[in-house]
């Protein structure tokens, strides 16, 4: 079997195609083309290793005949959309600049292609071996391909998102690649591209969180945890000037004041300790995640975090009103699994609300 040629992509900023000229975007287009007439030539590959008989069998001659004339058509094809991106990284200096080196990886590919398919004249056993010998450097040209439009295609389905949403790069790409090594090489790609990128890449599932490209909106993320996280504190500072009384609806003496304190740090500790475990649990076998990747998770994550921290106060407050002291590990607890506790709540109000909606549909049709 011929070795398929495996040439190191040059390290160029994906972005860069994405740039407003109508010179990339008919090198894409001619691109994707490009890939749908190699997929269609995947398919002859297998229907000519279908064919069984006798070459002398006038049936399988004209079977065989059928898919050898499908590579005819689609090989005219490339070559024309191939000659198209020539001309098109020739005649336009930025689209040149950005796609020369990857338009003639290409077509050396391609070149390889044609050069192993077998002749119309191939015996069947013979048609089967070359066929298959061409599907590596098939599976290059479409690997080379993508290299020219997924990375515009993820920054457009990231712009897109929400922050912190999901995106699976095999749901979106996983079709424009035919097999799972490739997608693993185009994911590793994208992710050496990443700052090219509003996306914070995670290798467990190919998944990418969403981000924003703007740093005051990240900032902003931090800011938002923090002050959700420091949120009781601020009744200490007020209770400085006009009572924990008014705010709490509960007139603690100085003692009760310091107790108070003293277990909202023990649930923040706890819930500082719930998120990182969260963090690492979520990033654990990204060995290629730095500190600034791991920062960029809590932006990613700035609404469950903020939200954890909201409901943690409320059930502190909840837990503190009702039952006063429920000891130091109780509070560290309270604040490790608060989500967990809520969680519990939700679902009784749940089946309280059923019981009694059903109830009513009992009485209004009684």
């Amino acid at each position: 079997m011929e070795a398929v040629a495996r040439v190191e992509e040059v390290a160029v900023e994906p972005v860069a195609a994405g740039a407003p000229s109508t010179g990339f975007e008919r090198l894409r287009a001619a691109a994707e083309f490009v890939r749908g007439q190699m997929f269609d030539i995947l398919v002859s590959v297998k229907n000519i290793q279908a064919i069984t008989g006798s070459a002398d069998d006038p049936a399988v001659k004209a079977q065989l005949k059928q898919e050898l004339d499908a590579f005819t058509r689609n090989r005219d094809q490339v070559d024309g959309q191939i000659r198209r991106m020539i001309e098109l990284v020739q005649s336009d200096a930025k689209v040149g600049q950005w796609g020369a080196g990857k338009v003639a990886l290409i077509e050396d590919l391609w070149e390889r292609v044609k050069a192993g398919w077998p002749p119309t004249e191939s015996a069947p056993d013979t048609a089967s071996r070359r066929a298959q010998a061409t599907v590596p450097n098939i599976h290059e040209v479409i690997y080379q391909i993508g290299i020219v439009t997924i990375p515009t295609s993820l920054k457009g389905h990231l712009r897109n998102q929400r922050v912190g949403k999901k995106l699976s790069f095999d749901a979106f790409f996983g079709d424009e690649l035919p097999t799972e090594e490739l997608r693993a090489r185009m994911f590793a790609y994208l992710e050496s591209q990443a700052g090219a990128f509003a996306g914070l890449f995670g290798e467990k599932d190919r998944v990418i969180y969403a981000v924003s490209p703007k740093p005051r909106r990240v900032i902003g993320s931090y800011v938002a945890i923090v002050v959700a996280a420091l949120l009781p504190f601020l009744f200490f500072v007020i209770n400085k000037f006009v009572g924990l009384e008014a705010l709490l609806g509960k007139n603690p003496n100085k003692n009760e004041v310091g107790d108070l304190a003293t277990y909202a740090v023990l649930v923040l500790v706890g819930a500082i300790v719930h998120v990182g475990v969260v963090a690492f649990r979520d990033t654990r076998g990204e060995t290629s995640l730095t500190a600034a990747d791991r920062m960029l998770w809590l932006h990613a994550r700035e609404w469950p975090i903020a939200l954890h921290f909201l409901a943690l106060w409320g059930a502190m407050y909840a837990t503190w009103w009702w039952g006063g002291d429920i000891g130091r590990w109780s509070w560290f607890l309270l604040g490790y699994s608060a989500d967990s506790f809520f969680d519990a709540i939700l679902g009784r109000f749940d089946k309280a609300a059923d019981t009694g909606v059903a109830a009513l549909k009992k009485r209004l049709s009684g």
